[in-house]
């Protein structure tokens, strides 16, 4: 029995990196990091992690917009047999409430979720420079996958 071999919970695209060698991981990571300079590096586990894919928050961008408390955490994930994959997760709290709850999962304000959209169409289009953008095309009954590359399909990279 097989199974794919990257696993993705919120980004567009799989950002697919090979990252053969340390400095190569050190260096995506730290790409990424530079190309956000609203984000503070992190060195967490990343929560609900599966574990098959555990997955290593690397950076966050916070931001307070009214109630809302808005926590975007980068994540590294490895992958399953080799190389890796960048994906992202949102946190909102409820800064009167005290609720905390991941986004799409309850109702904000119009003026919080452009801003997490805006944010999320960035970072996706950085992960797009530092790494291969794939797409899942196929799943076969016995757990193997079949990726393509994103701009093969004609999909334009994360805009």
């Amino acid at each position: 029995m097989s199974t794919p071999n990257f696993h993705n919970r919120k980004a567009s695209r799989i950002f697919a990196s090979e990252c053969e060698h340390e400095f190569d991981y050190e260096d995506l990571i730290l790409n990424v990091q530079s190309a956000l300079p609203k984000a503070t590096p992190a060195d967490r586990s990343e929560p609900d992690s599966l574990r098959s894919y555990e997955g290593q928050v690397f950076a966050e961008i916070e931001r307070i917009i009214g109630k809302w408390g808005i926590t975007i955490s980068l994540i590294v994930r490895g992958g399953y047999y080799g190389g890796l994959n960048l994906d992202w997760r949102v946190d909102i709290t409820d800064q009167y409430e005290g609720d905390n709850f991941e986004w799409g999962e309850d109702a904000i304000s119009a003026t919080a979720d452009n801003y997490i959209q805006k944010q999320i169409a960035k970072i996706e289009k950085i992960f797009a420079q530092f790494t291969t953008p794939l797409i899942c095309v196929g799943i076969f009954s016995n757990g193997e996958a079949v990726y393509e590359k994103a701009s093969r399909l004609g999909l334009a990279p994360a805009s």
